[in-house]
């Protein structure tokens, strides 16, 4: 069930100070146009079920599973009968973790693992589901913890499997770049809050500035400066999910030079100021702000 929506924004309420939401759908009802910072996982346990990703209509099958990445709108139809999960996770804890950015980028804006077509990784991904249900319902002190491990675990199959099919499709030039091209990735997130710039970062992957930028952009749709944005502003978010950072702690702790700089930025990135962010993270959550 949708709890609270303003406008098509959907605030997610976590289960107490989690950072999670798993629920059995057994009911009949129609999620309207709608769109939350969470990751949103589907799967069908019973009966056949549809989203709407945009002008994208997927039909998902028992066994099939459809990752939905932030900010995406989508509409789940009525349908008559059946059963699934839908699981909500918060992706800002772990997005700082090598490799779990270009992970999420790669599924973006949504993901549909068919069980004919691809029945290794669905079968991977359902035991996975399985267990991330079985934490969830035994509500461990360590359950979270658990979770989140399982998150990171289908996050890595998924993001390698994605990985390998778009080599496959890419010439061998592309292909011959792409492991430095990862390096690099994880680099810019291990590094991000450090001043980074295009010739260095270059230099240090054996390229020179122009034929860097150029392989950069074909590796991740991105320059290296949208690139290095994103990873910052991603940072960002995560530190302002804690009330004891300031926001002036966040921008310079992200990377940013500045407060100005970094008030420009997010908000361009976003859509949000960096106060109000927070305020829309924590109200109807944990009860503060």
């Amino acid at each position: 069930m949708i709890e609270t929506l303003h406008g098509q924004r959907e605030t997610v309420h976590f289960r107490g100070h989690s950072h999670l939401k798993l629920y059995i759908n057994d009911e009949t009802e129609h999620y309207p146009r709608h769109w939350h910072e969470e990751v949103e996982i589907l799967m069908p346990l019973e009966g056949q079920y549809s989203a709407i990703i945009g002008e994208t209509a997927y039909r998902l099958n028992t066994g099939d599973l459809l990752l939905i990445m932030p900010g995406v709108i989508h509409d789940l139809p009525l349908e008559p009968s059946g059963v699934r999960i839908i699981f909500q996770f918060d992706p800002s804890l772990i997005r700082s973790i090598s490799g779990v950015y270009d992970a999420l980028s790669l599924m973006a804006p949504a993901l549909q693992i068919q069980k004919n077509s691809e029945p290794e990784l669905s079968a991977g991904i359902t035991d996975i589901m399985q267990e991330i249900r079985r934490q969830y319902i035994s509500s461990g002190l360590t359950a979270e913890i658990s979770i989140y491990s399982q998150i990171l675990s289908m996050l890595s199959l998924i993001g390698e499997k994605l990985r390998s099919r778009q080599l496959e499709n890419k010439p061998a030039a592309y292909r011959a770049h792409a492991a430095a091209m990862m390096d690099v990735c994880s680099y810019i997130q291990e590094h991000s809050a450090e001043p980074l710039c295009l010739e260095d970062t270059a230099r240090m992957a054996g390229f020179s500035k122009y034929h860097f930028e150029r392989i950069f952009r074909n590796y991740t749709n991105m320059s290296f400066l949208q690139y290095l944005t994103a990873t910052r502003v991603n940072h960002a978010c995560y530190l302002l999910r804690d009330p004891s950072v300031s926001i002036t702690q966040a921008a310079y702790q992200s990377g940013f030079s500045s407060s100005a700089a970094f008030a420009k930025v997010f908000r361009k990135v976003t859509g949000y100021s960096a106060t109000e962010y927070r305020a829309r993270h924590w109200v109807g959550r944990h009860g503060s702000v």
